[in-house]
């Protein structure tokens, strides 16, 4: 029997995460909730069911509801999951994995994360809560991707890199084997990163040099 699925947000992420609700078959994408969207409204054909102040009242008619936060920002995520840990438990948070994306041996993925369509998750690596593994990134080895952080579209990390919490690994980024990415910290499109970054801070380029403290 299918759960009944929420995501919280009508952007270009929470398309993606109805595609892969649809493609997993184990949801019912019931509907959208959006502050900004009026309520009625259809996006990639689920319609926008309320705002957040209707959660409470969905979760007392199907206390089985599950729930998915459809934002990208990570800083943003996170502001969101403080405003709705009072209303839902951890375990009501679903997390949505592409049936096209590769999940080695020994993994631990965590609540609330999405994982997109082509990447690769592999052996013992942890994909911690509310992260992003987005399209055709591939996570190598003992990887620690924090919660809250994203791996961008077609990044590539080496065995035995962590990333932390908060933190944004762009597009089409390379991090080297063994390294580490502090906390709520930016690696900005297309770079390469041969060295330990530190937290809250901007790195860019090729190689990858720190730019600003954010």
């Amino acid at each position: 029997m299918k759960e009944d699925l929420l995501i919280i947000g009508a952007g270009g992420h929470a398309i993606v995460l109805v595609d892969i609700a649809n493609k997993m078959e184990r949801f019912n994408s019931i509907g959208l909730i959006d502050n900004q969207v009026l309520k009625g409204n259809v996006v990639c054909g689920v319609p926008v069911v309320g705002s957040d102040s209707d959660l409470g009242s969905m979760l007392d008619e199907n206390p089985n509801l599950k729930v998915i936060i459809g934002i990208a920002n990570n800083a943003i995520r996170h502001k969101i999951y403080l405003r709705l840990s009072g209303i839902f438990k951890l375990a009501s948070f679903a997390t949505l994995i592409h049936p096209s994306a590769q999940i080695g041996v020994e993994t631990k993925i965590g609540h609330g994360v999405a994982i997109m369509a082509g990447s690769i998750i592999n052996s013992e690596t942890h994909v911690d809560d509310f992260s992003i593994v987005n399209t055709r990134a591939s996570l190598d080895h003992e990887n620690y991707l924090g919660a809250f952080a994203s791996a961008g579209p077609n990044v590539a990390t080496g065995g035995n890199v962590k990333v932390g919490e908060g933190s944004a690994v762009e597009i089409s980024s390379t991090i080297a084997h063994n390294l580490t990415i502090g906390e709520n910290t930016i690696i900005g499109a297309g770079s390469v990163v041969l060295k330990n970054c530190d937290s809250n801070s901007v790195y860019y380029g090729t190689p990858a040099k720190f730019i600003r403290k954010k």
